[in-house]
């Protein structure tokens, strides 16, 4: 049990780094900066869903994210991989940011559009990674160890 809450800790770890640490960079659609334009990854985490009415679905990655830590958890390797690898796929659709307008208000007055994606979403890109790497080693590990227990 230890070596997988160990492995929690370590996704989780990232996944707060990516908290606290911009994600992404609006301007305003006619180039301009935009005073709130820069969004940390609390905020992202917060107000994302919202994204789903403009076709975004990169913040549903989240979903996918804490069922592969259940599955970590509870030992269940190859879907604690299937549901992180999932997971990167769906949060790789932010890039498609880049050539959508985002409504910058509730009333869609004015739009913005992506500048920069911030060292944020690495991390949290990372978090999703981290999963995948630790069920395959504990994989890897519970193997050995089953197999020096039968010889």
């Amino acid at each position: 049990m230890k070596p997988r809450i160990i492995a929690i800790l370590i996704c989780l770890a990232s996944y707060f780094i990516a908290c606290v640490l911009p994600v992404l960079e609006f301007i305003k659609e006619d180039g301009t900066s935009y005073s709130d334009g820069l969004m940390r990854g609390f905020a992202a985490l917060v107000a994302g869903w919202a994204a789903v009415f403009i076709g975004q679905f990169a913040w549903l990655a989240n979903i996918f994210w804490a069922l592969s830590l259940l599955f970590l958890l509870f030992r269940g390797w190859i879907a604690s991989v299937l549901c992180s690898l999932f997971a990167i796929v769906v949060a790789l659709q932010t890039f498609m940011l880049f050539s959508q307008k985002v409504p910058a208000n509730e009333g869609a007055t004015f739009y913005l559009q992506l500048k920069e994606i911030k060292i944020g979403f690495y991390f949290w890109l990372v978090s999703f990674l981290a999963v995948t790497v630790c069920a395959l080693v504990l994989r890897t590990r519970d193997r050995a160890l089953q197999r020096s227990i039968n010889f």
